[in-house]
């Protein structure tokens, strides 16, 4: 499991030098499902907040 992960760390950081604009356009990606997972999970927080009270 453990040299799998690291054969594909490898594999990026290896595609981060050969093509650098793919990388970015991949993080921007990554970076955009983050963000919404996040303004998502204090949202729900929120309506949590009020509901209860």
């Amino acid at each position: 499991m453990e040299a799998k992960r690291e054969k594909r760390k490898r594999e990026e950081k290896l595609m981060a030098v050969i093509n650098p604009e793919r990388n970015a356009k991949r993080k921007l990606k990554l970076a955009a499902k983050n963000k919404a997972n996040k303004k998502r999970r204090i949202l729900s927080n929120k309506m949590d907040r009020w509901s209860r009270s």
